[in-house]
């Protein structure tokens, strides 16, 4: 990763997967470190998840859990700082709910990511290929080709590590089923990923650019789709007020050719909470 780190041009991050026991165990994290030189963690040292990503936050790192309908989500030891995204999508399937129409492996339906931000945990999506360099991933992923089952796309202000460690830890960032969709959603004028206070009224936009036509872009609350706008060839617009704040909302596109997208959430508290 250091050969191949090029600031502002190519940048390269540091990341490892830490495998911990399948559910009610802590599951998978993948743990991303800010620099070279610090330990890998093992699970024959750190045996739970909190102490692992308490360990993480130690070394300036966070950790991301991974397939959680699969291997579990882990929401004991879950925090905002050492735990800022969480994986939506990768070759084993799409964790956002369950059931869900891009297949999944695993079938823990209250370890989806609906059920557990309906729960009141906070964090941004991100999603990965996983594929270890295998086609097909040892038969079990949902395309041939492992680099384009899940990639995750960041709002940064340099291409660095940093900006994009930065980037991260924000929730400035999206997910998407493997394109390269460009996708932009905002509240009120903040962006994906921000904490809010709201008293009245909150307007939503979203826009999204894709690598083919677009089918849909929705505005997706806690309990259904806030507002749903089609697309015009490879492009679609959104902007919805919403009479008072939900608890969260993201942005969702379909393309045509079944890629999909989604926002990292925007979270809100009422005013006087």
């Amino acid at each position: 990763a250091e050969r191949h780190n090029d600031p502002g041009e190519f940048a390269t991050l540091l990341a490892f997967e830490w495998t911990g026991r399948m559910h009610p165990g802590p599951g998978h994290k993948v743990v991303y470190l800010p620099k070279t030189g610090l330990p890998v963690l093992s699970r024959d040292v750190l045996k739970d998840g909190k102490s692992l990503v308490d360990e993480v936050k130690r070394h300036g790192g966070f950790a991301v859990p991974h397939h959680v309908g699969w291997t579990g989500a882990d929401e004991g030891a879950h925090d905002v700082v050492g735990q800022p995204v969480w994986e939506i999508c990768s070759c084993h399937g799409c964790y956002e709910s369950f059931a869900h129409e891009l297949g999944q492996r695993g079938d823990l339906r209250e370890q989806m990511v609906d059920a557990v931000l309906r729960r009141g945990h906070r964090f941004g999506f991100i999603a990965s290929s996983d594929g270890h360099g295998l086609l097909w991933h040892h038969g079990v992923a949902r395309k041939r080709d492992p680099f384009r089952t899940g990639l995750a796309a960041v709002q940064s202000t340099a291409r660095t590590r940093e900006a994009i460690l930065e980037a991260l830890r924000a929730r400035r960032c999206y997910a998407t089923s493997g394109a390269k969709i460009l996708l932009d959603f905002r509240a009120n004028d903040a962006p994906m990923g921000s904490d809010l206070r709201a008293s009245g009224a909150v307007r939503f936009t979203a826009e999204v650019t894709g690598t083919a036509s677009v089918r849909d872009l929705e505005l997706v609350g806690p309990d259904a789709v806030l507002a749903r706008a089609t697309g015009e060839g490879p492009r679609a617009t959104l902007t919805f007020e919403a009479p008072s704040a939900p608890a969260y909302a993201y942005a969702r596109v379909r393309q045509e050719d079944g890629e999909m997208a989604w926002s990292s959430p925007i979270f809100f508290e009422k005013s006087g909470a």
